[in-house]
C-alpha cells in the first residue's frame, strides 16, 4: 500500500522567497501588534548583532538581537517598511 508521501513528484511546491532581511537606521517595523522605528544596528562583520527600536507605544527604547528578528521575519512575524 502507497501514500501520497511515498510517491515521487508529490512534495509540495516551496513557497515564494521573501526579500532578503536587512535593518537599517530609519526602518519602520511591526513586531506582532507594536509598531517602531529602528534608531540603530551595530554588529558584526557579517551581520549585525543588535538594534534599538523606539517603539510607538514605549517611553524607552529597546536593544533587540538580530537573530531573533531575523527569524521572526522568516516566520512572517516581523515586517519591515521602508
Amino acid at each position: 500500500m502507497t501514500t501520497e508521501l511515498d510517491e515521487p513528484g508529490t512534495e509540495s511546491e516551496p513557497t515564494a522567497p521573501l526579500i532578503p532581511f536587512s535593518l537599517r537606521k530609519g526602518t519602520q517595523i511591526r513586531l506582532g501588534y507594536r509598531e517602531g522605528t529602528v534608531l540603530c544596528v551595530r554588529g558584526g562583520r557579517s551581520k549585525p548583532y543588535d538594534f534599538m527600536v523606539k517603539w510607538s507605544d514605549g517611553k524607552y527604547p529597546q536593544w533587540l538581537l538580530y537573530t531573533t528578528a531575523e527569524r521572526d521575519y522568516q516566520r512572517g512575524h516581523l515586517k519591515t517598511f521602508v
